[in-house]
């Protein structure tokens, strides 16, 4: 499950996970429209898988030549009451007007997590999602002007 040298989870970690589609691979070809995951926001087309992964072939995109607002989402059910996490690999080189995991529906408002600008992939992480209704949504938000964030390798687990 996890890599000798980097220390870093291989995909046989994705068998813990309750993400449908947590590489964005299903498909098996770049699409606007992921298997098992919901478009929102005012820009859907600013929503797209395409190459260049964290790991894997695909990863998800929000980009558009323009400003753009849109959000991925994908609503989980059947959990048992508890406290979960949820965490995905995040590349996120430019300043955006917002950039945010977030995780909603579980039984009480809405946690975000803000992503910070960084070259390369970071994993960005919420913890603490107390479960009380059986479910949670969890996504990615992003307003922005022409540039990009891409997200793979999602997890959302019980603590």
């Amino acid at each position: 499950m996890f890599n000798a040298t980097s220390k870093s989870p291989t995909l046989a970690i994705d068998a813990f996970s309750l993400v449908k589609n947590p590489g964005f691979e299903v498909d098996n070809a770049a699409t606007q429209t992921p298997v098992s995951w919901t478009t929102g926001g005012a820009n859907p087309e600013a929503n797209y898988s395409e190459t260049t992964a964290h790991s894997g072939a695909y990863r998800l995109t929000h980009y558009k030549n323009a400003a753009y607002t849109v959000s991925t989402s994908q609503t989980i059910t059947g959990l048992p009451n508890g406290t979960y996490t949820f965490q995905a690999w995040v590349i996120s080189p430019y300043t955006m007007t917002t950039n945010k995991l977030f995780a909603k529906d579980f039984g009480a408002g809405q946690i975000d997590a803000n992503i910070t600008v960084a070259a390369g992939w970071q994993k960005v992480r919420i913890t603490g999602i107390n479960v009380t209704n059986g479910q949670c949504t969890i996504g990615f938000y992003t307003s922005g002007n022409a540039k990009y964030c891409s997200f793979d390798d999602v997890e959302f687990y019980k603590q």
